[in-house]
């Protein structure tokens, strides 16, 4: 399976005013996605261009093969929104780039280049812009001409040192994870109107 986004914008992720309000419906809807592109049994290739923000970055991580253009910008705002971070990202991220990478990655909430981004294990190769989608097509094709019993084992046993990091909490650890996301639940103050309206993560 090939995933892309437009030339500029891969995605600029889920709305802020969801997140803050703990809209329901973009919660399961986000959530359904990450579950099915981490259980997806055939490889995905993701063709990454422009912005990749929050959900943009951390559907990465459960993806097989990632490209990005040159310019592809990248950015985990979570903790800047005061938010923790999603699809079990502050628990991949760090068993892939190592802690130092991942905790500036996550805890600054910058903007990252492409080239970083491949440092920290989220991107397989950074092509120029306008070979993007050829190279990413054919990678995908190649992937689809080999045997596919075996293409899918090699999948699921390469993945299961992973296990499922979007799987469903317990009732726990869901309200601790609901505290996080939602500072006002536990009495603090909600985060500044700036980070609200139509901003993304």
């Amino acid at each position: 399976m090939l995933l892309r986004g437009q030339a500029d914008l891969f995605t600029a992720g889920n709305d802020v005013g969801d997140f803050l309000t703990g809209t329901a419906r973009a919660e399961a809807q986000g959530h359904r996605f990450l579950v099915a592109i981490s259980s997806f049994p055939k490889p995905i290739v993701a063709a990454v261009g422009g912005l990749a923000i929050g959900i943009g970055t951390t559907m990465l991580m459960h993806c097989d093969l990632v490209l990005a253009a040159e310019e592809t910008r990248f950015q985990l705002p979570f903790v800047n929104l005061g938010l923790c971070p999603e699809a079990g990202s502050s628990m991949l991220l760090p068993q892939m780039a190592g802690h130092r990478l991942a905790a500036e990655l996550m805890l600054l909430g910058d903007y990252f280049d492409a080239h970083t981004a491949q440092r920290a294990g989220i991107v397989n190769h950074v092509v120029a812009a306008d070979t993007l989608l050829d190279v990413s097509i054919s990678l995908a094709e190649r992937l689809a001409k080999q045997p596919p019993d075996a293409l899918a084992t090699t999948k699921r046993y390469s993945s299961a040192r992973w296990g499922d990091p979007c799987a469903r909490p317990s009732r726990r650890s869901t309200r601790t994870s609901s505290d996080c996301s939602n500072p006002t639940r536990r009495g603090r103050s909600s985060a500044p109107s700036s980070r609200s309206g139509s901003a993304a993560t």
